[in-house]
């Protein structure tokens, strides 16, 4: 079974119906009242300070835990640059943590287990604060840009999207507010707060407004994997062509949608393009050909003002994306097929294999990559 099937079914475990990334919750308490309760560390399984585990590019990694490439999910991992990390014991079904974009100290996770809830956790010293809880029954969930507001499209028992409504949550006070949404499913937020949609029946993405209800139309419709550069000046995106002789390509551009650049790859599937901290350059990466393809994918790193694309680590797995370091000179790539993760300079010019701690990972800050959807195939 390939890595791509084995994750699809990991997370058609959680939900019948689409499968997303997702970090909140539905039915949000006030922050006064969330429950505060410390989680100790786990050792002697989790090490501490362990010089063999520092890596380069500095700041803090998260991650989902596991065995190895394949393995269920054990909870949540933070490591620091020094080697020193923590985890958060698996509760329920736990699906993947983001940091929280509302205190860089603090992770988003969501659990879906026999009582569906989102969690809030703080890094406190040598442990690890549950400092906030909330009741959730979907899964279909994005947080702002801020983190104060949460919307989401709510689903009946059957798991399936009432998509005539999304409720908005304001995490500050608790308050959820429900507002008509004509069929609009969003798939993410605008650097200004407004949400990228689309509508569930069909038809091309809207940048939507959803308190004053004003849509307006963003990009080409077969645009996937939107991703936004730090400053909110442009967006990166996957253009993709399926079937028996797949074709995929690059695409930047401004912020009402307007393509400005495209870099075509070939007959490759291509995965998330995630930006550098300066928003200057993009790391994507491309799928190899054949059965093997997954073993044989490149790591690109594009210079968005010079149109420049380099290959800076091949081969490496087909990951969903790279994540780049706070200081913009590493990336890190989890390489499943060979059952490690794999640090590459920006540049091309170092690779550093790196013992395999679990999925995702992610550092901060800022989080690299943001919201993403997960490829349903």
């Amino acid at each position: 079974m390939s890595r791509r099937v084995i994750l699809i079914v990991k997370l058609l475990r959680v939900s019948t119906a689409v499968v997303w990334l997702v970090v909140a919750a539905c039915e949000v308490v006030p922050a006064e009242q969330a429950p505060s309760q410390r989680i100790g560390l786990d050792s002697p399984e989790v090490p501490s300070g362990d010089p063999d585990l520092a890596f380069p590019g500095g700041g803090r990694i998260l991650y989902v835990s596991s065995a190895g490439p394949g393995y269920d999910w054990g909870g949540i991992g933070f490591i620091e640059a020094n080697g020193t990390f923590h985890r958060v014991p698996k509760g329920g079904y736990l699906t993947f943590p983001y940091w929280d974009p509302s205190a860089p100290d603090r992770v988003l996770t969501l659990s879906n287990g026999s009582r569906p809830e989102a969690r809030s956790y703080e890094i406190d010293g040598d442990s690890v604060d549950l400092v906030g809880s909330w009741r959730t029954s979907e899964l279909m969930t994005w947080p702002s840009p801020d983190g104060e507001t949460i919307v989401y499209t709510p689903v009946d028992r059957s798991g399936h999207p009432l998509t005539g409504v999304l409720r908005l949550v304001d995490r500050s006070t608790g308050r959820v507010s429900t507002i008509r949404s004509g069929g609009l499913v969003p798939e993410g937020w605008t650097p200004d707060g407004k949400l990228l949609a689309y509508p569930w029946s069909g038809g091309d993405r809207v940048i939507w407004d959803p308190w004053t209800g004003t849509k307006t139309p963003f990009g080409p419709g077969n645009l996937s994997s939107v991703s936004w550069a730090p400053d909110g000046s442009r967006f990166s995106a996957v253009i993709a062509r399926g079937g028996q002789n797949p074709r995929g390509a690059i695409v930047i551009g401004d912020p009402v949608g307007e393509v400005t650049d495209r870099l075509a790859v070939g007959p490759r599937w291509v995965e998330m393009p995630t930006w550098s901290p300066d928003g200057t350059q993009i790391a994507f990466i491309v799928r190899g050909l054949g059965r093997s393809g997954h073993r044989t994918a490149s790591l690109h790193v594009y210079d968005v003002d010079r149109q420049v694309d380099s290959v800076v680590a091949h081969p490496v797995s087909d990951a969903f994306w790279a994540a780049w370091s706070p200081d913009g000179r590493w990336l890190l790539v989890a390489d499943w097929t060979r059952s490690r993760w794999l640090f590459v300079a920006a540049d091309g010019s170092e690779r550093i294999p790196y013992p395999w701690l679990g999925d995702f990972p992610r550092w901060c800050c800022p989080s690299s990559p943001g919201w993403v959807r997960v490829p349903a195939s």
